[in-house]
């Protein structure tokens, strides 16, 4: 058996796809508005979707539970319910019959008119509001075909799926001591919807065919039967208050007296669970909630009593220790990461879906695109723009505007999809590209621009873009230490056709290992994800198929016609997907992340200020015009008339245990691993060469307060008096 559940999101649909799953039924099913494992969007108004569905999966078996099953809705919006109940059904039926499926149509009592129930199979129906017409009239749909079950059914209830059926509001109204009102004078046979389930297996499994009341043996109105739920759960009874139907002003009629005979059922040797039985599954799940939660409540809380002993002490406590950088958490970052693997997770899922949501509102870009990495980020944006999706994607041979004073990453990217780095020097102070040697760098072969905005600063994007524009080039930003700057009043990042940034513990924000990806490029975007994500064709979000509503149908490169989407490749991609765990750690990081931005830029001032009468021996940062820089570092240059070297100022620092490091690469083409790269340079790289030879950083980052800054100020005092007075 080939299983398709129409309507899995539904408490019949939830339990069917649970109890096929029991039996190691092979089985798939369908909601209106999302996917998940084995799930697939459908709306059943939609034929084609249908047809290209069922045609897709070809199952053996489709039970429809999928219904606009509100009375009071289908009766104020008879288009939408005829649209739904009947012409849905209709779809489901036509595309069944051609695939030779089996199909079960769930109906329902509201088929009679309620005077004179219960019903059995036979008899004449009545139906009394547009509900139960829509069912009447799909009844007679399904029994045109050749295999089908229809169930007829009532009073469904359930306990852990979506807490919004009947029974559930009772038990969650007398829990929270409130008054639960009900109808007295309406009758029927309750039904557990794992019952149905079990029963519609069974009967499936039989080779059954045609019409059958699957109900409880109990015909109740509805005051007892919440009574004896009630009681059976050791509930307050004495809260349900009985009230006439009349009382409710309900628009759809409701018939009164209904409820099914299961005399067909029972013939067949099926049993199904009274009130008594089906109250005690409840109160197992129940239980089985309450266990969990409180297991998981426990584990919550032992994480923050570790942290307080472990971590807390570590973020406040001064030993004469000052970082360039590292991570500021609190419990809440824990107590996510340990959240996030209690779900157990482990790919990208719904968290890292609603980091980049909000990673895209802080940037103001359209796409935010998660990575494992600012590396990964950068090598992803630059080979985005070589993508066939574009009208005039990058090739190898181009070549690409660069500096040289950068980490590696900004420019491996360019070198290992085969083009060449323009390298240009930079300025002295802001230590970004120099760009009155732009034109200088032009040439025919000329196609992006690939540049970093150096430890927060934004390098001068007015001029580069102008140039970008006016040459027609694509521009990528790297802002992995810039997250938070601005420019003219806009977040860096913003600019560019592509931009990226890291979540490395030393950056901004953290979690963990981590990137992103931004555009407002949606042809851009479908690359990046298609290069994140192995290459592939497809944008199915990890765990779901068929978002195209195509997957069998297309025909790309020279595979054959329906090859499976899912396994069609457009680029030649990587995995480079980070962690949900990550992105939990994210989803705290990025509440901080204001007040992060606001701590570097006051720590920045500070370290200017005490660092301004050394002015004489050192070459101080100074923010680009009309920027608002985010800073990652506090750079200094040793001019040359100092009474020292970087080397021995450094010594000394580190020695006192304040951490310092380059600017990074230095000169990249002096590095190792570039000095036989295909490049050119523009001018000279003085500049770039001087900051190799001469300059150094120290931290500005959150975990710095104003006992690093004194320690720091202290320092620097006792070492250059020292040098002064040699």
């Amino acid at each position: 058996m080939k299983l398709l559940v129409i309507g899995a999101s539904g408490q019949v649909g939830y339990a069917l796809m649970d109890q096929a799953k029991q039996k190691n039924i092979e089985v798939y099913g369908t909601r209106f508005k999302q996917q998940g494992s084995m799930l697939y969007k459908l709306d059943i108004r939609n034929k084609g979707e249908v047809k290209s569905l069922i045609n897709e999966l070809q199952p053996t078996h489709i039970i429809l539970t999928s219904a606009l099953g509100n009375a009071e809705l289908c009766e104020t919006d008879k288009k939408l319910c005829y649209s739904i109940n009947v012409e849905g059904t209709k779809n489901v039926a036509e595309a069944c019959k051609e695939i030779a499926a089996h199909l079960t149509y769930i109906s329902s009592d509201y088929i009679f008119d309620g005077k004179e129930g219960p019903y059995s199979e036979e008899e004449t129906s009545n139906p009394i509001n547009e509900y139960g017409k829509a069912k009447n009239e799909s009844e007679s749909i399904i029994n045109s075909l050749e295999k089908y079950i229809i169930i007829r059914t009532t009073n469904i209830y359930s306990y852990g799926h979506d807490k919004k059926n009947f029974i559930a509001g009772l038990i969650e109204k007398t829990k929270n001591n409130q008054e639960f009102k009900v109808p007295e004078d309406q009758i029927g046979t309750p039904i557990l919807a794992s019952e149905l389930a079990r029963a519609n297996i069974e009967l499936i499994e039989r080779g059954f065919n045609g019409t059958i009341n699957i109900v409880g043996p109990d015909l109740v109105n509805r005051v007892e039967w919440c009574k004896r739920i009630a009681s059976e759960l050791k509930l307050n009874d004495k809260l349900i208050k009985g009230v006439k139907t009349s009382e409710l002003n309900q628009k759809a009629k409701r018939p009164m007296n209904a409820g099914l005979k299961t005399n067909k059922l029972e013939g067949l040797g099926i049993k199904i669970k009274n009130i008594e039985e089906s109250a005690r599954e409840i109160k197992k799940i129940m239980n089985k909630d309450k266990d969990e939660n409180s297991i998981k409540e426990k584990i919550l809380e032992l994480t923050k009593q570790y942290f307080e002993i472990t971590h807390k002490n570590q973020q406040i406590e001064f030993k004469d220790q000052v970082r360039y950088a590292g991570r500021v958490f609190d419990e809440k970052e824990m107590v996510a990461a340990v959240d996030s693997t209690l779900d157990f997770w482990l790919t990208l899922g719904s968290k890292g879906e609603l980091l980049e949501r909000k990673l895209a509102e802080f940037m103001g870009t359209k796409y935010a695109t998660l990575v494992n990495s600012g590396s990964s980020a950068n090598l992803v944006a630059l080979t985005a723009l070589t993508s066939p999706l574009l009208e005039n994607p990058l090739k190898r041979g181009d070549e690409i505007i660069t500096v040289a004073a950068s980490f590696p990453t900004t420019v491996s990217p360019i070198v290992q999809n085969g083009m060449i780095p323009v390298f240009l020097d930079v300025d002295l102070g802001t230590y970004n590209i120099d760009v009155t040697k732009l034109e200088d760098a032009l040439s025919e072969k000329t196609r992006a621009i690939m540049i970093a905005h150096t430890l927060g600063n934004p390098f001068n994007i007015k001029a580069v873009m102008d140039f970008a524009k006016k040459n027609k080039l694509y521009v990528i930003e790297d802002t992995c230490d810039a997250l938070g700057s601005k420019y003219d009043g806009k977040m860096v990042g913003t600019f560019g056709d592509i931009s990226t940034t890291s979540f490395f513990p030393a950056h901004h924000m953290t979690m963990g290992e981590g990137g992103a990806v931004f555009t407002n490029n949606p042809y851009l975007k479908r690359a990046i994800e298609s290069l994140r994500d192995w290459g592939r064709d497809c944008w199915c979000a990890t765990g779901k198929s068929n978002t195209c509503g195509k997957r069998f149908c297309w025909k790309l490169g020279n595979l054959p016609k329906g090859y499976d989407h899912k396994y069609i490749y457009s680029h030649i991609g990587y995995n480079l997907k980070p962690l949900d765990i990550q992105a939990a750690i994210g989803l705290e990081q990025i509440k901080k992340l204001p007040m992060f931005i606001e701590l570097r830029k006051q720590n920045f001032e500070k370290l200017h200020k005490i660092l301004k009468p050394f002015e004489k021996y050192f070459i101080l940062p100074k923010a680009t015009e009309n920027s608002d820089p985010s800073w990652f570092a506090f750079l200094l240059t040793v001019k040359d008339n100092a009474p020292f070297t970087r080397a021995e100022i450094v010594k000394y620092l580190e020695s006192k245990k304040i951490m310092t490091r380059m600017l990074f690469a230095g000169n990249l083409i002096k590095q190792p691993g570039f000095m036989n790269i295909e490049h050119r340079v523009v001018g000279t790289l003085e500049n770039t060469d001087r900051i190799m030879l001469n300059s150094f950083f120290i931290g500005v980052y959150p975990g710095i307060d104003d006992r690093h800054i004194n320690y720091i100020e202290k320092a620097f005092n006792e070492f250059i008096i020292g040098k002064e007075n040699e």
